[in-house]
């Protein structure tokens, strides 16, 4: 028996207007990448507010060797200060723990497009900003 959740059938529901999003990080689940073993932190979220409320989007994706890269926005939007992560970045600070699991339950600003994988369509989540922050008017 196939059985079909609400959740599920809102995964379905395409964001046919590109723009900026209040989400809610849901969650974070961890597993080793297939290429080096690396972890990779997946991130839950769900669009929180507005016409598409509940609408979730692809897992956001950190991997441990690349946080700075495609983690740096998420996590300050996230609440964790910018100083900090910029002085990590540079090798300026001392070896600093992140708990991944301080993001689950806020609720930041997300860029959110449709993308497209092996013909594939999804919510994604392409840029983030701290929620109180100036939205720009166009584009990312």
């Amino acid at each position: 028996m196939i059985t079909v959740t609400k959740k599920d059938a809102m995964k379905a529901t395409l964001v046919d207007k590109p723009g900026w999003y209040p989400v809610i990080v849901k969650g974070v689940t961890t597993k080793p990448a297939n290429t080096d073993g690396s972890t990779n932190f997946l991130f839950e979220l769900e669009i929180a507010d507005g016409p598409f409320k509940e609408v979730g989007l692809k897992n956001f994706m950190i991997n441990e060797k690349g946080i700075f890269t495609t983690g740096l926005a998420f996590l300050i939007a996230c609440g964790f200060p910018k100083e900090l992560l910029e002085a990590i970045k540079k090798g300026e600070a001392p070896d600093t723990p992140i708990d991944e699991n301080d993001c689950v339950g806020k609720t930041i600003n997300a860029f959110v497009g449709v993308t497209s994988w092996e013909n594939r369509k999804s919510n994604e989540a392409l840029d983030f900003l701290p929620m109180g922050v100036a939205i720009p008017k166009t584009g990312k």
